[in-house]
C-alpha cells in the first residue's frame, strides 16, 4: 500500500512541475507612433455628425439562406487634411473599423432595431478587393492601404445584408466606430 501512495506522489509532482514549466515564454510587442493626423468624412458628415449610408429595401427571399447577402452599397470613407509631405511610416490610411456592442463575434454588425428582421446583420466590405470586414479584427491592419496624395485620399467600402439564417421582414439599423489607421 506505500508503494502505491509513494508512486502516486512522483506521478503528481512529476505533472505538477510539467505543467509548470509550459507556461513560460516571452511576449514581444512592437508598434509606431507618427505624426500624421487627417480629418474624415463620409457621405458629408464630418466631427462628431454621424454618418448615414441607406441601404436598399430588398426582398426577403433574397436573404432566406444562412450566407446569403443582397443589397450592397457603397460608401466612401474620405481623407483630407493630412500632412502634404507624409511621415514616415504614414504615406497610406485606411479605416479600422472598431469592436463595439453593435459588433458580432464574426465582426459583423448586429441589428439594433427592436422587433426588426430577424436573422439578418449587416456585413462590411472593403471596396478595394470586395472582401469582408471583421470589425474589431487585427486582420485589417494589413492590405488596401490607399495612398496619401496632395494631403487626400478616397477609401471605397460597402456594407450589405447577411443573413445567419431565413431571415424575417422588418427594419435593420445599426452602427460601428472607425479610426484611421496609416502604414
Amino acid at each position: 500500500m506505500k508503494k502505491i501512495i509513494v508512486f502516486a506522489a512522483l506521478v503528481t509532482v512529476s505533472t505538477l512541475s510539467a505543467v509548470h514549466a509550459a507556461g513560460n515564454g516571452t511576449i514581444n510587442f512592437t508598434g509606431a507612433v507618427n505624426s500624421q493626423t487627417c480629418n474624415a468624412t463620409v457621405n458629408g458628415a464630418t466631427g462628431a455628425t454621424a454618418a448615414a449610408v441607406t441601404l436598399p429595401t430588398v426582398q426577403v427571399n433574397v436573404l432566406s439562406a444562412a450566407g446569403s447577402v443582397a443589397g450592397q452599397t457603397s460608401f466612401n470613407v474620405g481623407v483630407s487634411g493630412c500632412a502634404t509631405t507624409n511621415p514616415t511610416g504614414a504615406g497610406t490610411v485606411k479605416a479600422y473599423f472598431e469592436k463595439g456592442s453593435n459588433v458580432d463575434t464574426n465582426g459583423r454588425l448586429i441589428n439594433t432595431t427592436a422587433g426588426g428582421a430577424s436573422n439578418v446583420v449587416l456585413q462590411l466590405v472593403d471596396g478595394t478587393g470586395n472582401t469582408a470586414i471583421n470589425a474589431g479584427d487585427i486582420s485589417q491592419n494589413t492590405g488596401n492601404f490607399v495612398t496619401i496624395t496632395g494631403g487626400n485620399a478616397i477609401l471605397p467600402y460597402s456594407v450589405r445584408y447577411y443573413a445567419t439564417g431565413a431571415a424575417t421582414a422588418g427594419a435593420v439599423t445599426s452602427s460601428v466606430t472607425y479610426s484611421l489607421i496609416y502604414n
